[in-house]
């Protein structure tokens, strides 16, 4: 017999080891945030330190960016599955109908059971992941826990970000606005022959770095750029499929199973083009960050 329902075991391995990523980035964002405010305070009253208060400035709003993404990624994969719980729990109840007539097996319920509690389990997780998200977005953006904001979605990175980047080039750029190597400079260093080596020796070690991270980089919004127009290409033939069972199912012509597995895979195919969205976006403003020099040399 046919399985009219996708195999989603994949995916949900897929999305345990995303919210195990949020839960980390959940927390190096909370040390974002107190290292902001407790070193950024003692930075004004004492030091005034102009380049390292840019640092901190620059290193929270590169957090807030990459948390906005994350929040966006967390929305749409639960718009995702409260489809799929609707759609699983209708699936339990077409595959006990298809068994009274022997088209589906004691097998079929059992599976359409496990995906509805896998679905209903991460969801419960999802929720408490955007609340945890939310609330250090708005606290990030200055904001306080329990006001009320409504946050955008992340739109596709334009086109002309892509083309304006050349590693080659930009690698010089990123190496002048580069925290560390600028430290470098304006610190002190022996003027002796020894000296003046280890300090040439510490900036070209600085600038290869530089240079491997700006390539790296380059390569990750490459590789971002081909998975979104992969996400895209999927959701596209899944949403023509989806238009078809659609009209197909109306007509009679396809059982409530069939129609739901393609309701399935649509939903799926959808949150994947929203996440390969993030994914391009979250891709490029590291590129851009590391190109203002707030990106680790290393």
């Amino acid at each position: 017999m046919m399985k009219t329902i996708p195999p989603t075991s994949p995916y949900y391995e897929e999305l345990k080891t995303t919210l195990a990523s949020l839960d980390l980035a959940i927390s190096g964002l909370n040390t974002v945030i107190s290292t902001y405010s407790a070193t950024g305070k003692k930075l004004q009253r004492k030091s005034k330190n102009t380049m390292q208060l840019y640092i901190l400035d620059d290193t929270v709003t590169n957090a807030a960016q990459s948390l906005m993404i994350a929040y966006d990624t967390i929305v749409a994969n639960k718009k995702m599955l409260e489809h799929l719980v609707t759609l699983y729990e209708e699936s339990c109840e077409a595959n006990k109908e298809l068994s009274l007539t022997g088209m589906a097996t004691e097998l079929d319920i059992l599976k359409a059971q496990s995906d509805l509690i896998s679905a209903k389990a991460n969801l419960s997780k999802l929720k408490v992941s955007e609340q945890q998200l939310y609330n250090q977005l708005i606290k990030l953006c200055g904001w306080k826990v329990g006001d009320r904001v409504e946050i955008g979605g992340i739109s596709l990175p334009d086109k002309s970000r892509i083309s304006s980047m050349n590693p080659d080039t930009d690698a010089e750029t990123a190496a002048n606005s580069n925290s560390a190597i600028k430290q470098l400079h304006s610190g002190g260093h022996s003027k002796t022959s020894e000296g003046l080596n280890r300090y040439f020796d510490k900036e070209a070690e600085l600038k290869g770095y530089v240079r491997a991270n700006m390539t790296t980089l380059y390569a990750n919004v490459l590789a971002a750029q081909t998975g979104y127009e992969a996400a895209k290409a999927g959701f596209e033939a899944a949403k023509l499929n989806k238009s078809a069972v659609d009209t197909q199912f109306k007509q009679g012509q396809i059982s409530k199973a069939q129609y739901l597995g393609a309701s399935i895979e649509y939903v799926q195919k959808e949150a994947a083009l929203r996440s390969a969205v993030d994914s391009y976006e979250q891709a490029v403003l590291t590129y851009e960050a590391a190109l203002r020099g707030t990106v680790d040399a290393k």
